[in-house]
């Protein structure tokens, strides 16, 4: 993903450094290790500030902030856009009708992610709400709000239909092994599943309560990690099922 951290089973992180087209891996060994990364061709080419993901069949998943739409480049390098107008705004349906508000929120420009199924899942911050993207039966697309445009706002602790909460410019959703969708906005963590969402505390470090959170990615063990950015400064957390987080690398306020 852009700007962002992937890790695995054995805690290996990979940073991406937003400024530079570069992917940074940082193994538990304690080496690290820079490549360049293919984004910077395909940011270039879309003219995009934004994120990708690859599904379980191994398409790349992305989004345009700029022209507020998603692509998809399968394996065999085919581009296609398959959701989106083009223009800003907010309309659920058919894929190629629906449109987006993505970014707009700090370091914001917008986060997608996939599930098991090939569903994707977008930060639609603008929007204020988590959107979803199937694929039906017939081979069309159709785009639909997961979470957000209700008027409930959630406080840590509490759980409600996801179409009921009120959220405030979402960023940085990730999939876990569960297919539990996760994403912050300004006020909590968030973590739905089987139609329900459930409201987390964001860190336990009250600096990176509002820190801008760039990105976040889920492990093959089914926990969460997120990176928070505020005054120059990066952290890396870790979300567990429960929804406690740990810090694990950056500044924190103890240091």
């Amino acid at each position: 993903m852009m700007d962002g951290v992937n890790a695995n089973a054995a805690e290996q992180y990979t940073l991406i450094d937003s400024d530079s087209s570069a992917l940074i891996t940082h193994p538990a060994s304690g080496s690290s290790y820079l490549h360049l990364l293919e984004r910077g061709p395909i940011r270039e080419f879309l003219s995009l500030e934004g994120s990708f993901a690859t599904d379980s069949s191994g398409n790349k998943w992305g989004i345009s902030v700029v022209q507020q739409r998603v692509y998809i480049i399968t394996p065999d390098g085919k581009f296609f856009w398959v959701a989106g107008t083009g223009a800003a705004g907010f309309r659920d349906g058919p894929a190629q009708k629906a449109m987006f508000n993505m970014g707009g929120l700090g370091y914001n420009y917008g986060d997608i992610d996939t599930d098991s199924k090939g569903n994707a899942y977008i930060a639609d911050g603008s929007n204020n709400r988590i959107r979803k993207i199937s694929k039906q039966d017939d081979g069309t697309w159709v785009v639909s709000t997961l979470a957000g445009g209700g008027a409930r706002k959630l406080n840590p602790g509490e759980t409600a239909l996801a179409g009921e909460v009120q959220l405030s410019a979402p960023v940085a959703v990730a999939v876990d092994i569960f297919d539990n969708v996760w994403f912050f906005d300004p006020r909590a963590l968030y973590k739905t599943a089987a139609g329900k969402i459930t409201a987390y505390s964001r860190t336990p470090d009250q600096r990176a309560e509002y820190a801008n959170v760039v990105d976040m990615e889920a492990d093959r063990s089914g926990n969460i990690y997120a990176i928070t950015r505020a005054n120059s400064a990066s952290m890396l957390w870790k979300i567990m099922q429960d929804g406690k987080v740990s810090w694990i690398a950056g500044i924190s306020q103890a240091e």
